[in-house]
This record gives C-alpha cells, sequence and structure tokens, in this order.
C-alpha cells in the first residue's frame, strides 16, 4: 500500500505529518544533523515543504533580498498574534517606513543616553539579592529587562502590581508561543488550557500597551524622548503611524526587548556560573577597567572579556533557533527552483554548532572570538541586511552593563551538577534555572 504523503520540490516524499514528529521529539538534534543537497534540506511540517537554508552564502542571499524572501512562513506567522504588523515582522511593504521612524531611538548618541535606566535597574536588582540566596535566573533578568525596555523604549515606568502583571503575562505568552511555533493553524485554535491562557496573557499586554501609549501622550514634553514618544510625534511624507501600527510597534519592542536580552543574560549567568575561571577574570576585568570603559558595550569579538563572553552566549544560544520567510516570485536559490509561496527557513542554531565552523562547537570558549571573525552567513544572532534586530546595540549594551555589574560585586554558584534544562520558544529559554549568589568582599566592588 503506498503511504500517503506529499513531496518537496526537490522529490523526496514524506508522510502526511512530514517531519514533524522528528521536529517535536529533538528539534535541535533534527536540525543539526539534517542532510543538505547543494545549500538547502527540505523538511516537512505537514501539508508544505521547507527549505532549510544551510549555506551560509545562500542564506546570505535570503536576508539580503528582503524584496524577494519577505516576512512570513510559520514562524512570522505566530508572532504576527502575538505583536502585529510591527517592525520585526511587517511585510517589506511596510518595513522601509517603519525603519525609518524607528531608527533615530537607536542612534549611538540616543543609546548611550538609555545607560542610567540600565544602570539604575541593574542597580535595583542587586539591592534585592542577599548573600547566599539562591534566585530564579529567567525570573530575575525576565523583571529586569522588561523594566529596561518599559522606561527606555516606550518611556513607561510601572511599579508593583502593575509592573509584575506586565511580566507574568510576558512569561505567559512566550511560554505559549513556543509550542504555537510548530501548531498546525487549526491546533492553535482550540480552547484548551494553554491557549485559554495564552490569549488572555496577549489581552493583558495589548491592555498594558494602551495604558502606557495614553500616558506617553500626555506627557510628550520630556526633555529625552523615548522611542515611543518619537513615534508618536513622527510625521514623514506622506503620514504618522495609525493608532494600530504605534501599538504594533510598541508591543514588538516591549517583547522583543524583553525576550531577546533576558534568556542571552540568563544563559551568560549560568556558564560563568559553571566557569569559575572565567567568571573570575571577568570580575578582574571588570574591577580593574578604567573609567568610562562601559562605552565600548557595543564593540563586537575580541577587544573585551565580557564582550567575548556574549559573543559566545549568543552563539550558542541565539535569540531564535530558526526563522523562516516566504517567497514572493518564483526564484532561483543555488541550484534550486524555488516558486512563490514557498516557505524558507534559516537556523542561527544549525549555523553556531556547526564543527567545520566552529571547532569543539558545543564548548563555551569565549577566547574562540580573540582571533575569529566569522565569514557573513556563519554567525547570525541578530540576522543581517535590511531586516536586522535594530536593537542588536542596544541588547548587547545592556548584557554588557548588567554582567559587568553583577561580576564587580557578586559571585555565581550553580546549585547542581545536572546540565541546564530549556524550553523552545522562538529562542531557547532557561527551564528552572537557579543559582546561588554569593557577594564578593573584594576591593572595587560595585555592590
Amino acid at each position: 500500500m503506498k503511504m500517503l504523503g506529499t513531496s518537496s520540490p526537490e522529490g523526496r516524499i514524506v508522510p502526511i505529518v512530514g517531519d514533524l514528529w522528528s521536529m517535536l521529539r529533538d528539534p535541535l538534534t533534527f536540525l543539526v544533523t539534517l542532510p543538505a543537497s547543494d545549500g538547502i534540506a527540505w523538511i516537512n511540517f505537514g501539508l508544505a515543504p521547507v527549505a532549510l537554508v544551510c549555506d551560509p552564502d545562500l542564506i546570505q542571499r535570503v536576508l539580503k533580498d528582503d524584496r524577494t524572501f519577505d516576512k512570513g512562513g510559520t514562524i512570522f506567522d505566530r508572532l504576527r498574534e502575538l505583536v502585529g504588523d510591527g517592525l520585526a515582522t511587517c511585510p517589506h511593504s511596510q518595513h522601509r517606513r517603519l525603519r525609518r521612524l524607528s531608527a533615530p531611538a537607536f542612534r549611538p548618541g540616543q543609546l548611550a543616553r538609555y545607560d542610567t535606566i540600565i544602570q539604575s535597574e541593574i542597580d535595583g536588582l542587586l539591592d534585592s539579592w542577599r548573600d547566599g540566596q539562591v534566585v530564579d535566573v529567567l525570573e530575575q533578568t525576565t523583571t529586569f529587562t522588561a523594566r529596561v525596555a518599559l522606561r527606555s523604549l516606550l518611556g513607561a515606568s510601572l511599579a508593583g502590581k502593575a509592573s509584575d502583571q506586565v511580566v507574568a503575562d510576558i512569561n505567559t505568552a512566550f511560554a505559549g508561543l513556543g509550542p504555537r511555533l510548530l501548531m498546525p493553524p487549526v491546533v492553535a485554535a482550540l480552547p484548551f488550557f494553554g491557549n485559554r491562557q495564552y490569549k488572555q496573557a496577549l489581552m493583558g499586554l495589548h491592555d498594558a500597551i494602551a495604558n502606557v501609549i495614553d500616558d506617553r501622550r500626555q506627557h510628550l514634553d520630556d526633555d529625552e524622548p523615548d522611542l515611543l514618544a518619537s513615534m508618536i510625534i513622527a510625521r514623514d511624507a506622506d503620514t504618522g503611524l495609525t493608532d494600530t501600527e504605534l501599538a504594533d510597534q510598541a508591543m514588538t519592542f516591549l517583547n522583543a526587548g524583553t525576550e531577546t536580552t533576558r534568556s542571552a543574560m540568563a544563559w551568560a549567568l549560568s556558564l560563568l556560573a559553571r566557569h569559575p575561571h572565567i567568571q573570575q577574570q571577568l570580575h578582574k576585568e571588570t574591577v580593574t577597567a578604567p573609567a568610562g570603559s562601559d562605552s565600548a558595550a557595543s564593540s563586537r569579538h575580541g577587544s573585551t572579556l565580557c564582550g567575548r563572553i556574549i559573543d559566545e552566549t549568543l552563539r550558542l544560544y541565539p535569540p531564535a533557533w530558526i526563522l523562516t520567510r516566504r517567497v514572493s516570485t518564483d526564484t532561483k536559490l543555488g541550484s534550486h527552483d524555488l516558486p512563490r509561496g514557498t516557505v524558507v527557513a534559516f537556523s542561527p542554531y544549525r549555523q553556531h554548532h556547526r564543527d567545520e565552523f566552529y571547532p569543539h562547537p558545543e564548548t563555551f570558549d569565549p577566547d574562540r572570538w580573540l582571533e575569529y571573525s566569522p565569514r557573513p552567513g556563519i554567525y547570525i544572532p541578530f540576522g543581517d541586511g535590511p531586516r536586522n534586530c535594530i536593537g542588536n546595540r542596544f541588547a548587547a549594551r545592556e548584557l554588557h552593563l548588567a554582567l559587568r555589574a553583577i561580576s564587580a560585586g557578586w559571585q555565581l554558584n550553580p546549585i547542581t551538577d545536572q546540565p541546564d534544562k530549556f524550553k523552545f520558544g522562538l529562542g531557547l529559554t532557561p527551564h528552572d534555572l537557579r543559582l546561588r549568589v554569593a557577594r564578593r568582599q573584594t576591593e572595587g566592588s560595585m555592590k
């Protein structure tokens, strides 16, 4: 009897359920070991084959040609449920305008103004720690990054229950988003408990954003306008942002500003705890660095140990482990003909864990960045091309300031020898990650 199935454009027959079960069982191993032919591996999530682009040069073509390879496919269809058509998810036709309106908030001069907010929030976090305390790392980093995003990008200072509720809704939304990334739409719409929680969290976040926007409209005379204020008053050649566009942008920057950095910061702290010699080197660099050295927060690849730790953390745990695009017109990618509507994917995780690019790819080795500068398409934690993450320097700066402050005053210790566990979302989110914090008495400590 012939098995019911579908075929890829390359002619591979797969069952109607496709590669979904293999993907769900062990997504990372599935992606890293999937064989590619002429730079592309075909995978199937059901009715539609997906072209997983593996060759660095072909990945660069996808990232650079955002008109042909537009935002879309499984990942971005699900993300739009969360953030609408914001800068990260909007189609090519809207992107240039939204990028232009957002860009002033991420210029170097403006980024430097956010340092005071970042430092005050990290001070508040560290003031809550007690010597010998066991902390829930993701809970701590989520609260910190959400408050930084609210204050620096949206000009909102939520306190008490309002702040706690936003953090709780962000946690619930991203926990619910993970399983939905690979769900067929019909399953994602079913009213089971996880879906109900997810939708309630979305409603809570949308209500919070609406309140933030209303409040910001009434206080546009502040001396230092933030991203939200800039977007409210923005006018281009045609029009400013509609209320829907403004809400989508605010949702995008709140969620991206939180999710991108909270997991990276949590993983970096765990890696430092498990590599005490590197943690001690970072402490030494932090307390002996000359005044003003924090301005190097945006440096990349090798200039400081802190920068190398951030680069290596983002290699091991990229902000997104897989991303998709949708082909807008018939095209050719390498030797492969791709009809209009084909879903194309690429995996930062796969690229970052290939031993032909990174010797001993599972090893945490910040010093690999001392002399190594990967060619395009090999190191892509924030993408590349016109749709690269506009907030990548903001995230790097936030991570840099936070890691330096923590390293200066605190020692991090694991409470178990077991490997860290994670949950799948857009990125790889730590699961039940706890560390014991010990106050340093070394001269030069910040706390």
